[in-house]
């Protein structure tokens, strides 16, 4: 299922549906009305400092379906997060499960973007 597909046949009906909250948090699944601040945050030389480089609007999309396939497949994610009194976007916080070849993986990591 491609991102544009998920977001159609599901998130529409339950736009602001938290999975789980914090105090001031909500933790949600990935819609297609994230893509232009996500990329905008994807593109912010402060928060993109120890990566190798920043991403594309096309690549940010492509990371979007990624982390909502991870999520059908292992009931976790990064998570698309919000301040919930405002549903103000604030990036993403999460797990996720890393297979890349090195000596500690594979392993669940935990990984933010704000």
């Amino acid at each position: 299922m491609t991102f544009a597909q998920y977001n159609r046949s599901t998130v529409k009906m339950n736009q602001y549906r938290y999975l789980f909250t914090s105090k001031r948090l909500g933790f949600r699944r990935w819609k297609i009305q994230d893509l232009d601040e996500f990329t905008a945050l994807n593109s912010d030389e402060e928060v993109m400092k120890y990566f190798p480089e920043s991403l594309s609007k096309e690549e940010v999309a492509d990371f979007i379906t990624k982390l909502n396939d991870h999520y059908s497949e292992n009931g976790y994610t990064y998570y698309a997060t919000e301040i919930s009194e405002t549903k103000e976007f604030i990036g993403m916080i999460g797990l996720a499960f890393q297979k890349y070849i090195t000596e500690f993986t594979p392993a669940i990591d935990i990984g933010w973007r704000l």
